[in-house]
């Protein structure tokens, strides 16, 4: 009854936050962060409330609605969130284009110091924007095939070079 009375009174403000697709969903214990830049609101926490249901089923990711208190933003105001899920990971992000699949397990071809490619299992953390944030598999600084690393991949699979690790 409270939470009613407060959003009657504007004191509490609900918003939707859209999250990418193979994003986990946030849990109590993560840290939510909004702001509202357009309007000069600061960055200021908020509360899961939990799920949000489908809007629209052409959206990738799930959804959560969250609750921000006190001084909430206006209805309707553009909200920008960060939400930390867990522990940071550490990890190197990869473009999408040299994350490849290979008997369902993500791989990439990493550039060794004779002018070859060997082939890298990789252990994607997470989808990142237009890449992924590999964990294990590949260390900063190495120089990743993203360009013809499918060719590198069908070649190895038909038979034309040998697979080298």
């Amino acid at each position: 009854a409270d939470f009613a009375a407060q959003l009657a009174r504007g004191e509490l403000a609900l918003a939707r936050v859209e999250l990418p697709a193979g994003t986990p969903l946030p849990g109590a214990r993560d840290a939510i962060r909004v702001s509202a830049p357009a309007l000069g609101i600061a960055e200021r926490e908020a509360r899961l409330i939990g799920p949000a249901g489908v809007l629209d089923a052409s959206l990738p990711g799930p959804a959560v609605l969250i609750a921000i208190a006190p001084s909430p933003p206006p209805a309707g105001a553009a909200l920008e969130a960060r939400i930390a899920l867990g522990a940071p990971v550490r990890g190197v992000w990869l473009p999408e284009s040299a994350v490849l699949w290979s008997e369902g397990a993500p791989i990439a071809f990493v550039a060794t110091a004779d002018a070859k490619f060997a082939k890298r299992a990789l252990t994607l953390a997470r989808p990142l924007r237009e890449g992924y944030l590999a964990s294990a598999g590949v260390e900063a600084g190495e120089r990743v095939v993203t360009n013809g690393a499918q060719q590198l991949l069908s070649s190895q699979l038909v038979g034309g070079e040998p697979e080298e690790d």
